[in-house]
């Protein structure tokens, strides 16, 4: 987090971040994953994406958040490249 906030773990979840500067907490993300949906017969196809993301946790009951996640994917011979932009607000209460 930007401003020396961290994220507490209870029950089993992660806690809510409770922003301590004036201008919130920005936290800042990077994920890679595969997909493999090929077994014996059936060939529906692998994926790896990279996914790269941004929190800004404004107050304690609004975050915005920006993902950009780029995926490779192949299903019989047929390749798909999607380059995906995805924003969300999100109200916390």
């Amino acid at each position: 987090m930007s401003g020396g906030e961290s994220r507490g773990y209870a029950g089993g979840n992660v806690v809510d971040v409770k922003p301590k500067g004036p201008w919130g907490a920005v936290e800042l993300a990077l994920r890679y994953s595969e997909l493999n949906l090929d077994d014996g017969v059936n060939l529906g196809g692998r994926e790896h994406d990279v996914t790269f993301g941004a929190n800004w946790y404004i107050n304690r009951y609004l975050k915005l958040q920006g993902n950009y996640v780029h995926a490779d994917s192949t299903r019989r011979d047929v390749m798909v490249d999607p380059n995906v932009v995805e924003f969300r607000a999100q109200v916390m209460f």
